[in-house]
């Protein structure tokens, strides 16, 4: 009786054998490829990350640097000889007389109720 087919109870054989080894070993390799696709994918973000924050360092530095130059260009706009020369231009002459008005009454300090308004509007 070695030469009968053996009983499959109702069950039909796989053409190629899938033993627990082999399914095992598929489930892995497929794990293992998907652990390496998730690093490389989190490897990519963080280069792109790091291109795209060293971007912005760079404008900043560069604004930074606008930022100098438009002081300094103030700083010289508004010196006294720059302003002197602009009220000269302009037909201002400097005060021969001054004469100083007396104050009787001091206004009252109205800016921290401004700056309080200024702050329940905002």
């Amino acid at each position: 009786m070695s030469d009968s087919i053996p009983e499959t109870h109702g069950t039909k054989q796989p053409t190629w054998p899938v033993g627990p080894v082999a399914l095992r070993l598929a489930l892995f390799l497929i794990l293992a490829g998907l652990v390496a696709g998730l690093y490389l994918w989190q490897a990519s973000e963080i280069a792109s990350i790091g291109q795209r924050i060293q971007a912005l360092r760079e404008r900043q530095m560069a604004l930074e640097r606008e930022n100098a130059e438009l002081l300094d260009q103030i700083a010289a706009e508004g010196s006294l000889p720059r302003l002197q020369e602009r009220a000269a231009k302009a037909g201002f002459v400097p005060a021969t007389q001054v004469e100083y008005l007396p104050v009787t009454v001091i206004p009252p300090d109205t800016t921290p109720m401004l700056r309080n308004l200024w702050a329940a509007n905002k």
